[in-house]
């Protein structure tokens, strides 16, 4: 039925907007992700999404994906959900 169909959808790829973030220091930038699903589906999954800046020092970000940029160095930061792990 349609659980069993539903049961076989796997996360295959995150979408993280915007894209091009923090360009000047004290920058604010809310992040938004977006799931795309193996059926092809899109969901907004932001709220489920797990953040983290590899150092606080450049950027800091914050359980809801506001990101405040301090001494920026094109730091890489993480969103995780679902053992899928988007970077930029």
């Amino acid at each position: 039925g349609a659980e069993d169909l539903k049961s076989n959808v796997r996360l295959s790829e995150l979408k993280v907007f915007p894209s091009d973030i923090l360009s000047k220091p004290q920058q604010i930038d809310q992040l938004s992700v977006i799931a795309k699903w193996s059926d092809g589906t899109e969901e907004d999954v932001t709220p489920l999404s797990r953040f983290q800046s590899n150092n606080p020092q450049v950027a800091s970000i914050d359980e809801n994906g506001k990101i405040i940029g301090k001494n920026l160095r094109g730091e890489n930061l993480h969103i995780e959900i679902d053992k899928l792990v988007k970077s930029f």
